[in-house]
């Protein structure tokens, strides 16, 4: 077998056929999200794999969502309530105030 051959086999010609996996609906994934809110996007996710067991897996399922959507998930915060004075979080290394007793 020859080197150009050899490299035929191995490499063959990009035909441009692009296979490109389906997008869900997302406008009723959206609205079923909106009304139930016991359902989460990876269950969606599950139950669209079913039906359409070539459709994109679960990260890329999630990105085209969200881009859709407009998230970037870069904008997440989390809430917490506290009293004032009520407790302090002392980040770092551990030092007692002058106050502690031993």
């Amino acid at each position: 077998m020859t080197g150009e051959a050899l490299q035929k086999l191995v490499y063959p010609a990009y035909t441009g056929n692009k296979y490109i996996k389906p997008d869900p609906d997302y406008e009723c994934i959206d609205k079923e999200l909106k009304k139930h809110s016991n359902l989460n996007l990876r269950f969606m996710w599950e139950e669209y794999k079913e039906k359409n067991p070539d459709g994109p897996e679960y990260s890329q399922f999630c990105e085209r969502y969200n881009r859709r959507r407009g998230n970037s998930g870069k904008n997440v915060t989390m809430h917490q309530e506290r009293e004032a004075a009520c407790r302090f979080e002392l980040h770092g290394p551990s030092k007692r105030s002058p106050n502690d007793s031993e």
